[in-house]
This record gives structure tokens, C-alpha cells and sequence, in this order.
């Protein structure tokens, strides 16, 4: 079982203490609040008697992969021109709210006025880029969370046209995922 938390700390303890798996979205977090929430899980793990190391973490990243960055780059441009509008106006109703089942969650409509596509890009929150590109990002991602870690790659193919997501899934098992068995 995994226990998915957007952002609260405190479910990723209580997900350590209980023995659960644990999933979150490192692109709405900065590393340091996924490292946070990396560090407040592990040790809730072992302090509950789990044997350390055999914790499972999953982290969700949105992937534009082409054989040329500048295309890459062009759909995931216009996936969060669309994606962000439809979020914005899903998670507008949730600024200045505050709810004791949803910690943290009236911080969703600040998503609305998220970092640029480069920004994102550049932070890690994003993969898009070349095959090489998109390695380099998730080396970077391991060395800064643990080897450990699985990273779930989300193709918004509502938001794209069929060909630029099975083209980010075909470059990601034949050229990226090799170097990471």
C-alpha cells in the first residue's frame, strides 16, 4: 500500500510509523521539502521497528522526452499551458481554505502562479529535454533522494497529441531506463 501526500509532512510520518509505502509529487515540492519529507518518513520507519531499507518511495514527475531538446521542450510548453490552466481552475476554490483532512492542501492554489516551464525544467520538477537530457535530470534526482527511490513518469496524454506520448514512452524504455536497471 502507498500513501500519496501532496504536501504534509506529518502523513509521510504517519506512513513510515504504520509500514506504508510512500508516493508523493516531486514537482510541486522544492528538494528541500521532498528531502524533508524523505528524512521525516525513513526515520518515523525505523523508530516504528521497520527494518530500514525496505521502505518504498515513489516519486511523480511529468515527462517531455523527443530526439530534439527544442521539440521536447515545445510539448511540454504546451502541456502546462494547458494543464496549468485546467489546475488553476481546480485548485482556485481551495486558496485561503483550510481543512484538518487536507493539511497543507490550500497551498494547491498557489500552483496557479508556479515557476516558469524553465524554472521547472532547471529545478528538476519537470523532465524534458533529449534522452540525455532527461538522464542527467534523473541522475540528479537520485543523488539528491537516494538511489531508492522510484520515479513515476506521468505522460498527460490528454493534454498531447498521442505521437509526443508514445514518443516519450519509447525514448524513456529503449534509451533512459537502460542506464538506470
Amino acid at each position: 500500500m502507498y500513501v500519496t501526500t501532496a504536501r504534509s509532512i506529518d502523513s509521510c510520518a504517519a506512513a513510515g510509523r504504520a509500514g506504508h509505502n510512500l508516493q508523493m509529487v516531486g514537482a510541486i515540492l522544492t528538494r528541500e521539502q521532498v528531502q524533508d519529507r524523505l528524512a521525516a518518513y525513513r526515520d518515523a520507519w525505523a523508530e516504528a521497528g521497520h527494518v530500514p531499507g525496505t521502505e518504498r518511495v515513489q516519486l511523480s514527475y511529468p515527462a517531455f522526452i523527443a530526439e530534439d531538446s527544442a521539440e521536447a521542450l515545445r510539448i511540454a510548453a504546451l502541456d502546462e499551458t494547458r494543464g496549468g490552466d485546467r489546475l488553476a481552475t481546480a485548485v482556485r476554490s481551495w486558496a485561503g481554505r483550510n481543512s484538518s483532512a487536507y493539511p497543507g492542501y490550500e497551498k494547491l492554489a498557489e500552483q496557479a502562479t508556479r515557476p516558469s516551464l524553465e524554472e521547472r525544467i532547471s529545478d528538476n520538477k519537470l523532465l524534458a529535454g533529449t534522452p540525455a537530457e532527461v538522464s542527467g535530470q534523473l541522475a540528479q534526482i537520485a543523488e539528491w533522494f537516494g538511489g531508492d527511490v522510484v520515479i513515476s513518469v506521468a505522460v498527460h496524454s490528454g493534454h498531447l497529441p498521442v505521437e509526443a506520448g508514445a514518443r516519450t514512452v519509447r525514448l524513456l524504455a529503449e534509451e533512459i531506463a537502460p542506464k538506470f536497471s
